[in-house]
């Protein structure tokens, strides 16, 4: 879509196991919906668009779809009149099943230390000051306000449960990063989670499966008027 620019500085990552599944056209078309999906499992380029950026013919098109679609891979999900929706949730699973394979592989101590780690993630929240590094050792992070911060965690494990997928680590960075601007310009927990339920209804928005990274991104629509500037003005609607 035209709406989503610079293209080029994005990647999405294929596992082993999805290559060794998937002939070449299929891989490809699927690693390039990925781009437009981010982190979810629906994309919607138009045809005119696939056709564009891949240099691909119509039939080309038409024909890696089909036997995508056959094979019960791709659901390609017409939208009242608009760009197809297509959900590559099958590809996704297939990627992130290997990575959980191995997370399993390791020593138990290991596999509780991740789990320690992400669940530290999610709590070491700051409301003001945020460092996040999803990749440095679980010592480094430092447990500032525990009490003041597990709104964090019970607002992810809301947004998985709606949605009923697990996050995952690189999406916990984005979305805390995302909470924590929200909460820095002055709005609550409740706050946060209604305006997202309320994106969630919005006509636009409600097949797409927003998160908090959205409604950061459009919270002078859905949030209440806020009047704070500074660091966050973007998010602040100024009278």
């Amino acid at each position: 879509m035209d709406k989503i620019k610079h293209l080029e500085t994005k990647y999405s990552i294929a596992s082993y196991e999805l290559i060794r599944s998937c002939e070449s056209a299929e891989l490809h078309l699927y690693l390039y919906l990925k781009l437009y999906a981010i982190s979810k499992h629906e994309a919607y380029p138009s045809f005119r668009t696939i056709q564009k950026d891949l240099g691909w013919s119509t039939d080309k098109i038409n024909n890696t779809i089909k036997k995508m679609k056959k094979n019960g891979r791709l659901k390609v999900i017409p939208y009242h009149g608009k760009n197809n929706v297509y959900n590559i949730t099958w590809y996704d699973r297939k990627s992130q099943r290997v990575l959980r394979k191995s997370e399993q592989g390791c020593s138990g101590n290991q596999s509780r230390g991740a789990l320690k780690t992400r669940t530290k993630l999610i709590d070491n929240i700051t409301n003001r000051n945020i460092t996040i590094n999803i990749d440095s050792d679980k010592n480094k992070l430092k447990n500032q306000n525990t009490g003041e911060t597990s709104w964090t965690k019970d607002l992810l494990e809301r947004l998985e449960e709606a949605y009923g997928s697990k996050l995952t680590r690189r999406s916990i960075g984005f979305e805390l990063k995302a909470l924590a601007e929200l909460k820095d310009v002055g709005y609550t927990p409740e706050e946060i989670w209604e305006g997202l339920k309320r994106m969630k209804e919005d006509r636009w928005w409600k097949d797409k499966n927003p998160d908090f990274r959205n409604l950061a991104q459009n919270s002078l629509k859905f949030m209440p008027r806020m009047q704070k500037a500074g660091k966050y003005s973007h998010l602040a609607i100024k009278d």
